[in-house]
C-alpha cells in the first residue's frame, strides 16, 4: 500500500569550497550548489514550437534592459549568496515586467538577505500552520554555505519574501533578523518553472520574453588556469567547453547562480577567448552579482553552447494584494516527490482562520508543486470533510487543467467563501503519471542541512487504491511528510454579517414530557437580532429527550443560513444522601428521574484536579477504593441515550464527604 517517496537529496559535497579564486576577483563570492533532483527539461510540442517562432522569442536579439525592467547590478561581496541575488533579480524584473504599479521603477530593490536568512532560520507562518518546520543548518554560516534556486523557490512559495531591501539592507544593519519580518513581503511568488539543465534555446528565450528573466547557474573558474582559458576579460565573454579538469582530476561543476536578461544570436565567436571558443555564434546576456565594475558593466555574455550551464528556472511574482493568506504545511525546503499514477490523489485539510462578521474569507487559488512536466489534474475543494476523508463533505469548487512545466504553480479556482472555523480540504486527482512535491522530515548524516517537517495528524494525505493514508504517521516509519499543496485566500469586506458569526442563546431545554419549540435567539456584538427583520426561522419540534434543530436564514444586514442544534435533556439531579459508612467507601443516593437511561457520578479527592466517573442505573451507588481520612467532592447528573449519544442534564450541587 505504501508508495515510494523520492527524497531528492542535495549533493552537499559540492558546497565544500568557497572559492579562493573566482572568475574575476578573489573578493567575489559564488555560493550555488546543485541538488540531485531529476528535472527533465521540457520537450516542446509542435504547436509550442510554432507559437514560439511566431513570438518575440524568434528575434535574433532581445534585452530586457531595453524595456526598463532590469534593476541595477548588485554586489554580493564575498558571501555565498549568489543564488539569493539571482532569485531577487528574477523577482524585481518579473514585477517590472508584469505589474503596472511597478513599471519603470528600476529603484525597486528586493532583499537578498531576508530571503537567505529565513530559509535557514525560519520559525512559523502567520497562520501558525508550520510551527517547527525548518531547513536547519547543522554547521556553517548561512551567509556562506550556499544555496540553490529550486530550494529558494520552494521557500518563496511559502511567502518568506521577497521583502523590500529597506526591511533588511544587505550592506548595513544586523545579519540577524527578528521572526516578525518573515512574511513582510513586497512581492510574492505566484508561479515558477523548473526547466532542467538542457532546455532548448527557444524555450529559454520564450521564458525571458514572458517573465523578463531566467535564472541559471554555471561554473565560475576556481583556478587562474581555468579563468585564463574560459573567460575573455576584454569583452566579458565566457565559454566553458570542458566540465572535467583532467590535470586536477576534478569536475568543473556549476557553482555560481546568475540571471539571463536577454540574448544575442549574432554575438560573434571572436568575442570569446581564443583558447576556448564555441562552434557557433550566440550568447546569453547575463546579469551578474559582482558589482558594476566587473565584466561589461556587471554583465557577462555566456555562449549558448557552454557546457557548465544548468538549472534553468523562471518565475512570476505578484503584488501582495493579489492573495492575502497562505494555508500550507510544507515549511522546509526538502525537494521530495511522490510518484503517483492516473487516478491517485493527494490532499490537505485546513481550518479557515481569517473570516469575520465584516470580512469574508474567500478561497481564490491553489498552489501545487510538481516535479514532472505535463501534469493533468482535477482540483476539488470540500467544506467540512468528515474525519480523515478529504473527499467527503460538501464539494464547493472544482477545476480541471494541465501544468506544462515542473515547478510551483498557482491555479485560480472558482471562488468559495469559508467561515472561520470551517475545515476545508483541497483534493488533487492526477490524470497522468506525475511526480508531486512533498516536504519530508529528513536528515542525512553526511549533510550539513536537515529538513524538519512537523506535520500533525489529519493534515496531509495520499489516496492509493481508494484508501486515504495520513502522511503524519501511516505512510512510512519516522518520516512525517506533507504534500506541497497550498490554498490562497483573500479577505473581502462585506456589509452583511453571516449568521454563523452570531452568538446563540442557550440551546438546552429541560424535558417536560410535552412537545417543545424553543425560542433560540441570535446575538451579534452583544445586540439581539430581530426575528423577521434580521432573520427568519424554522424549528423542528421535539418531545423526547435528545437532539433537534432550528434553521435560521439571514435578512437585511444579515446573510447566510445557520443550522443550530438544541438539546432536550433531563432535569437537574439532586443528591439526597452521601456518607462514608465504612473504610475506603462513600455511598451516595439521589433522586430518581423519569425517562432517563442512567446516572453519572463524578468524584475527586480534595487537592486533585480531575474528576473520576462512575455510571449506574440505580439511584444508590457505593464508591470504593478511596483513601481513608481524606475528603472527597461528589456530584451527580442524569443522562438519556438517544441515537447512540448521551445527553446530560445539569449536575447536582457538590457534596463534600470525609472517608472513614
Amino acid at each position: 500500500m505504501y508508495k515510494k517517496v523520492s527524497v531528492m537529496l542535495i549533493n552537499f559535497i559540492l558546497i565544500l569550497s568557497f572559492h579562493a579564486i573566482n572568475v574575476f576577483a578573489d573578493e567575489n563570492g559564488t555560493g550555488y550548489f546543485p541538488i540531485d533532483v531529476e528535472i527533465e527539461s521540457p520537450q516542446l510540442s509542435k504547436q509550442q514550437q510554432k507559437d514560439m517562432k511566431n513570438s518575440r522569442a524568434s528575434a535574433s536579439y532581445y534585452n530586457s534592459m531595453d524595456k526598463g525592467i532590469v534593476t541595477p547590478v548588485r554586489n554580493q561581496g564575498n558571501t555565498g549568496l549568489c543564488w539569493a541575488f539571482s532569485l531577487s533579480a528574477l523577482g524585481e524584473t518579473s514585477m517590472l515586467q508584469n505589474h503596472k504599479t511597478q513599471k519603470n521603477n528600476t529603484s525597486l530593490d528586493l532583499s537578498e538577505k531576508h530571503l537567505a536568512f529565513f530559509i535557514y532560520n525560519r520559525t512559523n507562518d502567520t497562520l501558525n500552520n508550520t510551527k517547527g518546520d525548518m531547513t536547519k543548518l547543522k554547521s556553517g554560516d548561512w551567509k556562506q554555505v550556499g544555496g540553490n534556486g529550486i530550494l529558494g523557490l520552494l521557500s518563496l512559495s511559502g511567502w518568506q519574501g521577497l521583502a523590500s531591501e529597506s526591511i533588511s539592507p544587505f550592506n548595513n544593519g544586523s545579519w540577524f533578523l527578528p521572526s516578525s519580518l518573515i512574511q513582510k513581503d513586497e512581492a510574492i511568488l505566484k508561479d515558477s518553472n523548473f526547466l532542467g539543465n538542457t532546455p532548448s534555446v527557444m524555450l529559454v528565450k520564450s521564458q525571458i520574453e514572458k517573465y523578463g528573466a531566467v535564472g541559471v547557474s554555471y561554473y565560475a573558474p576556481e583556478s587562474l588556469t581555468d579563468q585564463d582559458i574560459f573567460y575573455n576579460d576584454k569583452t566579458g565573454a565566457y565559454y566553458c567547453n570542458d566540465t572535467y579538469d583532467e590535470s586536477n582530476k576534478k569536475a568543473r561543476t556549476a557553482n555560481h547562480a546568475v540571471t539571463i536578461v536577454g540574448w544575442d544570436d549574432n554575438y560573434d565567436i571572436s568575442n570569446f577567448n581564443e583558447k576556448a571558443r564555441p562552434n557557433n555564434k550566440g550568447a546569453w546576456i547575463i546579469k551578474n552579482s559582482w558589482g558594476q565594475q566587473e565584466g561589461d558593466n556587471g554583465y557577462l555574455y555566456i555562449s549558448y553552447e557552454d557546457k557548465s550551464l544548468e538549472e534553468y528556472i523562471s518565475a512570476d511574482f505578484t503584488n501582495t494584494s493579489e492573495y492575502h493568506y497562505n494555508y500550507f504545511y510544507d515549511g522546509s525546503t526538502c525537494p521530495g516527490a511522490l510518484d503517483l499514477y492516473s487516478g491517485e490523489k493527494v490532499a490537505n485539510i485546513f481550518t479557515a482562520k481569517k473570516g469575520s462578521g465584516s470580512r469574508k474569507e474567500i478561497v481564490k487559488a491553489v498552489n501545487l508543486t510538481t516535479f514532472s512536466n505535463n501534469v493533468a489534474y482535477r482540483i476539488q475543494i470540500f467544506r467540512n470533510p468528515s474525519g480523515n476523508k478529504p473527499d467527503s463533505g460538501q464539494e464547493v469548487s472544482r477545476k480541471d487543467g494541465k501544468i506544462s512545466y515542473q515547478g510551483t504553480h498557482t491555479i485560480d479556482v472558482p471562488k468559495v467563501e469559508m467561515i472561520r472555523g470551517d475545515r476545508f480540504s483541497v483534493v488533487i486527482t492526477l490524470k497522468t503519471y506525475s511526480r508531486i512535491g512533498v516536504d519530508i522530515n529528513y536528515d542525512n548524516s553526511n549533510s550539513i542541512i536537515k529538513f524538519v517537517n512537523k506535520t500533525a495528524k489529519g493534515q496531509s494525505f495520499i489516496n492509493v487504491n481508494d484508501h486515504w493514508i495520513d502522511l503524519h504517521e501511516d505512510y512510512a516509519p519516522n518520516s512525517r511528510a506533507s504534500v506541497r499543496i497550498k490554498a490562497y485566500t483573500v479577505g473581502e469586506p462585506t456589509s452583511q454579517v453571516h449568521l454563523r458569526y452570531c452568538r446563540t442563546s442557550s440551546v438546552k431545554r429541560i424535558y417536560t414530557g410535552k412537545t417543545q419549540k424553543p425560542n433560540i435567539k441570535l446575538y451579534y456584538n452583544g445586540k439581539a437580532l430581530k426575528k423577521n427583520k434580521d432573520y427568519t426561522v424554522s424549528v423542528k419540534k421535539r418531545k423526547s429527550m435528545g437532539r433537534s434543530y432550528v434553521i435560521f436564514k439571514g435578512k437585511g444586514k444579515y446573510r447566510g443560513t445557520r443550522k443550530v442544534y438544541y438539546y432536550i435533556v433531563p432535569k437537574k439531579e439532586s443528591i439526597t444522601s452521601a456518607k462514608s459508612r465504612s473504610k475506603k467507601t462513600i455511598t451516595v443516593s439521589f433522586k430518581r428521574i423519569s425517562g432517563v437511561s442512567g446516572y453519572q457520578i463524578s468524584y475527586k479527592k480534595k487537592g486533585t484536579s480531575k474528576y473520576k466517573n462512575l455510571y449506574t442505573k440505580s439511584t444508590t451507588k457505593t464508591i470504593k477504593k478511596l483513601s481513608n481520612k481524606k475528603k472527597y467532592y461528589i456530584k451527580v447528573r442524569a443522562y438519556k441515550t438517544s441515537d447512540g449519544k448521551r445527553y446530560y442534564g445539569s449536575y447536582s450541587k457538590t457534596k463534600t464527604v470525609k472517608v472513614k
